[in-house]
């Protein structure tokens, strides 16, 4: 039988002019750590096939006295077809795993939560009437005579009337909108009748603008979910890559909508690469898993980023790094690979390479005035802790992890490095963009001593995951620490300001330019930003939240931005 073929379209443009001197005002979305939904789904129905071959097998524990077959007169049958079915049962568990994995076909269990992130940006709002059918989310809904389809984003409401009699009158929003809907027309779906169109219109959602773009800041896919002990093969990381982005059918329409900027972390290679456990060293060098994994990233996604920025030859042939930069007018984004060339040894630690650092700071240095984007696979500015204790002893989920970061002590030293230099070159507007730790949140940290005007502070803003099973803790986090530099004794004040961890989330990111008028008598025009948490798969329990907009903020926040000036500057001004 030939397989259907489905294609998916999309129209989004990309930045005509890089590097415009013009303070162009526009929005992303940033996200992370974002597990395929067919990821979950998969292993639901694995879990479920394997606890019905235990109920089985429960059964087959009975006395032999109350089964139905075989007859009494083959009692003696029946201590052999026991250990046999059994056997069997596993044995038929056993095919399956290694045949397919028990990964499932279309129309999962679980709906995908991009979904809800398109129908955010764009979705049409149908009325209808005289219905007898409601479809359910992820539905397609088809428009008689001018064959208009989209899909169901949240499930529709009856505003009066009765189904069954077919008086209903009700609102469906849809998303992935192909043709266009007209002012009356049949509905449909899957055969079923919706009822007669009243208005169609697109929707203007009032809490967001539409994104310029996306930046996923590390974790696309989870190769070693729900296996930690896969070997590294170039072909299953490809397979990881088309699972995730393209049986998932809503997440394959968002990637067609919008440019997508995207880093690796480390569960595009393995969990805690390249200071990977000593059960898997054992078996597997972290050399031999980066080889095939820094392929298949090549591949599938940095073959669609800007070239790397000074990428440094290396004699060892590995792939990356990956690290590259991108303008939007005079704004500006540094994306670091801080996964593929860290060094972990006795006396030698770094998170980045001696080239990407040069980079970096000559970048930072070219740029200083400007408003600067560093994206960064795991939190810079935030301080993480090196784990709690709780009540049983038991180490929280996060903690081992915490020398994964910049804050950990195996790479405070670069970490260092780059507060002096900041402080040394006076660099303003400096934000870091990361994920890593399965919340949203905005910290601060600020440099040198004095007031407001004679100190840099560069924020850091995080994106969250749009699906996760695992979510952050508050006391993960250092929230008010005050340090030194070992090298220069430079200050540095760190503070995490607002964090939102209960559930599923991203953060939306909007960059304005407004003029601001001082004792200056020329006005000077500043950046500002704007960022709101937007849930991806649950709305704020609120009262009166029926009445409101769909998909308000769950917490939002402002950073404006001053420049830094000297003793003899403030005195001139």
């Amino acid at each position: 039988m030939e397989a259907k073929e489905d294609i998916v379209s999309g129209q989004f443009r990309t930045f005509p002019e890089q590097g415009t001197e013009d303070e162009l005002s526009f929005s992303f979305i940033l996200s992370s750590c974002n597990l395929s939904i067919l990821s979950i789904n998969n292993l639901l129905s694995k879990i479920v096939s394997y606890a019905g071959v235990i109920v089985a097998n429960r059964s087959l524990d009975r006395p032999t006295e109350s089964w139905n077959f075989p007859s009494r007169f083959f009692k003696w049958t029946r201590g052999i077809l026991r250990p046999l079915a059994k056997a069997l049962s596993w044995a038929s568990i056993w095919i399956v795993n290694k045949t397919t994995g028990f990964k499932q076909p279309d129309r999962p269990i679980l709906r995908s939560p991009f979904l809800k992130l398109s129908e955010l940006f764009d979705s049409v709002t149908v009325g209808f009437e005289a219905g007898s059918h409601i479809p359910m989310v992820g539905d397609e809904v088809y428009q008689v005579g001018t064959g208009a389809t989209g899909i169901l984003a949240y499930t529709a409401s009856v505003k009066s009337g009765d189904l069954k009699k077919g008086t209903a009158i009700g609102e469906l929003v849809l998303t992935q909108i192909k043709g266009e809907f007209a002012y009356s027309g049949q509905l449909s779906t899957g055969g079923k009748r919706v009822g007669m169109t009243t208005e169609a219109e697109r929707r203007d959602n009032y809490w967001y603008s539409r994104p310029d773009f996306v930046i996923h800041a590390g974790d696309q896919i989870y190769y070693d979910f729900p296996s930690t002990d896969l070997t590294p093969s170039r072909d299953e990381y490809r397979l990881a890559y088309r699972e995730a982005w393209f049986e998932d059918k809503p997440l394959k329409h968002f990637l067609t909508q919008w440019p997508n900027y995207m880093i690796l972390d480390d569960h595009e290679i393995v969990d805690e690469f390249p200071d990977i456990s000593e059960e898997i060293k054992s078996k597997v060098k972290p050399r031999t898993y980066l080889e095939a994994a820094g392929i298949a990233y090549q591949e599938y996604v940095h073959s669609r980023h800007p070239p790397s920025v000074n990428k440094t030859p290396t004699s060892n042939n590995l792939p990356g790094p990956f690290n590259y930069s991108f303008c939007r007018g005079k704004a500006r984004f540094f994306v670091l690979d801080t996964r593929t060339r860290r060094k972990i040894g006795k006396n030698t630690w770094h998170m980045i390479d001696g080239g990407q650092m040069r980079s970096l700071l000559s970048w930072m240095r070219e740029f200083k005035s400007d408003l600067k984007f560093v994206v960064s696979s795991v939190p810079f500015v935030a301080n993480v802790k090196g784990g709690k204790q709780d009540d049983d002893s038991r180490r929280s989920w996060y903690g081992a992890y915490s020398n994964d970061k910049w804050s950990g002590e195996k790479f405070e030293q670069q970490r260092e490095e780059i507060i002096e230099f900041i402080a040394r070159e006076r660099i303003e507007r400096l934000v870091f963009l990361t994920g890593d730790m399965h919340c949203c949140y905005h910290a601060t940290m600020r440099i040198g001593t004095g007031n407001r005007y004679q100190t840099t502070t560069v924020h850091e803003l995080a994106g969250g995951p749009i699906y996760q099973l695992q979510l952050s803790d508050i006391e993960l986090f250092d929230t008010d620490a005050t340090r030194h530099t070992k090298n220069a004794n430079v200050e540095f004040n760190v503070e995490l300001n607002e964090i939102h961890n209960s559930a599923n989330a991203v953060m939306h990111i909007e960059v304005k330019y407004a003029k601001r008028t001082g004792l200056s008598p020329k006005p000077s025009i500043t950046p500002e930003i704007q960022w709101s948490v937007i849930r991806t798969l649950v709305e704020p329990l609120t009262p009166g939240a029926e009445t409101r907009p769909r998909g308000e903020p769950a917490m939002a926040g402002c950073i404006s931005f001053v420049e830094t000036r000297n003793a003899e500057a403030l005195y001139v001004w």
